[in-house]
């Protein structure tokens, strides 16, 4: 499936909660064959352990030698701006298994939590509303972590919505969160992201945040994955999860209008090629720089990519050194977005309607509802690629979490033939 294949299909598939589809092709383009040298480590996992198996393990080499090669970056940091480098690395390079598509009408793969669910189920008390209240109260219960906080606030917007003549009060009850939640500073720190949304809806929608709270009679209903009552991400409908990637984009958009930061340059330079969007699309390579659940020959998948769609504008981007409203402006801008299983992915629900997007799973973890759910709402064709030995990709819940747990980190390693 070409990319220009997974953004167009996404204007035309209406994503619903049902299975799974698996298909092989992942581009029509004739990728040539490189003479890279490949390096292939195995490793016999102790035969002890629960789960015993022998398992190709990626090998990052640090290479101090002269043949350090530049790695072709995009970014709008003043301070990454310069050509990033990175020394030649080694690894295994893996198949993997067919492409997983959420959310299709095929019955192949198990089914899923609904997405969109109506208000009575997110919320608890609605049907006998208080003629006295005057907020629209959601309860927190996440830990202070990008993609988790995200899951609560998108249902509570929705909620919020619903209710535009009550206040919008995040009740933060336990004092590991609203030391955070409730100190802006402290937060800041903790998660510059996390800092941005809640600065950002303070604005927008007047949203307070307390630790003690009342008298109300509606409030948020709180939920676990594990219950299987709603999808990771879900919202009342697909128009609440638009408002609210509205409200940041014309954030940035205004916030950089009047500048001429290389942010706004990047801008203008998008808005004409908005005018040519059916000949050229943006094609975003995110890629993880800790080496922890990393893209460890991320070079050689840029080139691959470049040769593969010449036509369009392909970008490699690194977030660690990214503000908050850097990587907004960047999903705002992309139609399709590459990149490995990660709290980064939590932007695509800052992409335009009808974008695509193809996250990749490391051997022996793989969670393809997590972001597929957030895809969904967001109007996006979304796509998983299990980057492993194993020939099938797993059921849902088929890898125990001991063994999720201790694969987390696992690096990347795909072909470049495929």
């Amino acid at each position: 499936m070409t990319a220009e294949t997974m953004a167009t299909n996404a204007t035309t598939t209406n994503a619903k909660s049902s299975g799974m589809t698996v298909t092989n092709n992942l581009s029509d383009a004739s990728i040539t064959n490189r003479n890279a040298t490949r390096t292939i480590a195995t490793k016999e996992i102790n035969a002890n352990q629960e789960h015993t198996h022998t398992q190709h393990i990626d090998v990052a080499t640090n290479n101090s030698s002269d043949t350090d090669k530049n790695i072709s970056t995009t970014t709008t940091n003043d301070q990454q701006n310069q050509t990033k480098m990175s020394s030649p690395v080694l690894c295994t390079e893996i198949e993997g298994t067919a492409l997983v598509h959420a959310y299709n009408d095929d019955d192949s793969y198990p089914k899923t939590a609904p997405a969109f669910v109506p208000l009575s189920t997110l919320v608890r008390g609605l049907k006998n509303p208080s003629k006295n209240d005057t907020a629209a109260v959601c309860n927190y219960h996440c830990n202070i972590h990008f993609p988790h906080f995200m899951q609560e606030i998108i249902r509570c917007f929705s909620f919020g919505r619903s209710r535009p003549d009550l206040t919008p009060v995040l009740l933060v009850q336990r004092h590991q969160w609203s030391r955070f939640l409730l100190n802006p500073t402290a937060l800041k720190e903790k998660s510059r992201f996390i800092y941005g949304i809640v600065e950002g809806l303070k604005q927008a929608i007047g949203l307070q945040i307390v630790k003690t709270y009342d008298g109300a009679s509606v409030t948020m209903q709180t939920f676990l994955e594990k219950d299987h009552i709603v999808s990771p991400y879900s919202m009342r409908s697909r128009q609440d999860a638009i408002e609210l990637r509205d409200i940041f984009v014309h954030m940035m958009t205004n916030q950089s209008s009047s500048s001429s930061s290389p942010s706004n340059l990047l801008k203008k330079e998008k808005k004409g090629h908005d005018q040519n969007k059916d000949e050229s699309l943006q094609i975003t390579f995110i890629n993880r720089g800790d080496q922890k659940r990393s893209i460890l020959n991320a070079d050689g998948i840029l080139t691959t990519l470049q040769e593969a769609f010449p036509q369009h504008q392909v970008v490699l981007q690194y977030f660690e050194d990214s503000s908050f409203e850097e990587q907004i402006e960047l999903y705002s801008q992309s139609d399709v977005v590459i990149a490995p299983h990660g709290a980064q992915l939590t932007g695509i629900m800052f992409m335009p309607p009808c974008g695509a997007v193809l996250e990749l799973f490391p051997h022996l973890y793989h969670t393809p509802y997590f972001f597929s759910s957030l895809a969904n709402i967001s109007g996006l064709v979304h796509a998983s690629w299990y980057v492993s030995i194993d020939s099938e990709v797993p059921l849902p819940n088929s890898l125990d979490i001991h063994t999720r747990l201790n694969s987390t980190m696992n690096n990347i390693c795909p072909t470049l033939n495929r």
